[in-house]
C-alpha cells in the first residue's frame, strides 16, 4: 500500500511536493496511513478528493496540518466529512504555520451535526497564524441559514480571502463585494457543474457565469476580477 511505503521509505519520497490521490477509494484507513507517511515531507499540494473520507480521519488531518509547515493547497472535495470532522480540520489549519492559500471542502456535510463548523472555520482563518488564505470552496455543505449568517459576520473580519464559494448552502451566495447574501429564490437547489477551484489561478468563464449572479457566487479569483 502506498501509505505504508511512505512510512517505511520516507527518504525515497523526500522530494515529493505534489500528491494527487483523487478518486482512489482510500477511505479512512488508507488516508490515515498516507497522512502519517507524509509527516516529514515538504509537501506543498495534497488532493484526497473523492475518497469516502469521514469524520474518523479528523484527528489525523489535525495532526498532519499542525505538523506540515510547507503545505500550500489542500483539496478534500466530494467526501463525507461532517461538522465534527470539519472542526478538526479547522483547528489544524489554525495551528498551521505554513502559508496555506487554498482549501477545497466542497460537497461534504460540514453543516451537519450542529457543530457550527462554518463560522469556526472562517474565524480560524482570521487569526494571525493563517493570514495567507486566499481561495476557499465550501459550496454544497448543508450549512443552514443561521450558520450562513454567522459565517458572513466572521467573514467581515477577514482581510486576506479573495475567493470564497458558498453556493448550495440554504439560499446563500457570495456577492461581488465579498459579502454572504441571501437569494430571494431557492435557485441553489439546482446543482451547477463547475470546475473545481485550482490554486489561485483564474479559471475564466465557466457554467456559473452564464446564470444569474444574484443566485450564484462571484469569485474574484476564478473569474479573474480585479479591483
Amino acid at each position: 500500500m502506498f501509505g505504508c511505503n511512505l512510512v517505511d521509505q520516507n527518504a525515497k519520497y523526500i522530494r515529493l511536493v505534489n500528491l494527487n490521490l483523487q478518486d482512489n477509494f482510500l477511505c479512512d484507513g488508507g488516508v490515515s496511513q498516507i497522512l502519517l507517511g507524509l509527516k516529514n515531507l515538504k509537501l506543498k499540494k495534497l488532493n484526497l478528493s473523492y475518497n469516502h473520507i469521514t469524520d474518523d480521519s479528523g484527528e489525523a488531518f489535525e495532526t498532519f496540518l499542525n505538523e506540515n509547515t510547507h503545505l500550500k493547497e489542500l483539496y478534500l472535495y466530494w467526501n463525507k466529512i461532517s461538522g465534527k470532522g470539519g472542526l478538526y480540520i479547522a483547528r489544524g489549519l489554525q495551528q498551521n504555520s505554513s502559508n496555506i492559500a487554498v482549501v477545497n471542502l466542497a460537497h461534504n456535510s460540514l453543516g451537519s451535526g450542529g457543530h457550527l463548523c462554518g463560522p469556526k472555520m472562517i474565524k480560524a482563518w482570521n487569526t494571525k497564524t493563517i493570514q495567507s488564505i486566499k481561495h476557499v470552496d465550501l459550496s454544497y455543505n448543508n450549512f443552514h441559514s443561521l450558520e450562513c449568517i454567522s459565517m458572513g459576520t466572521e467573514l467581515n473580519n477577514n482581510k486576506t480571502l479573495y475567493g470564497l464559494h458558498m453556493e448550495g448552502n440554504s439560499n446563500y451566495y457570495l456577492d461581488p463585494q465579498g459579502f454572504i447574501k441571501c437569494s430571494a429564490e431557492r435557485k441553489d437547489q439546482v446543482i451547477v457543474e463547475r470546475k473545481p477551484i485550482k490554486g489561485v489561478k483564474c479559471q475564466f468563464k465557466n457554467e456559473m457565469q452564464n446564470l444569474e449572479h444574484t443566485a450564484f457566487d462571484s469569485c474574484w479569483i476564478c473569474e479573474g476580477w480585479i479591483q
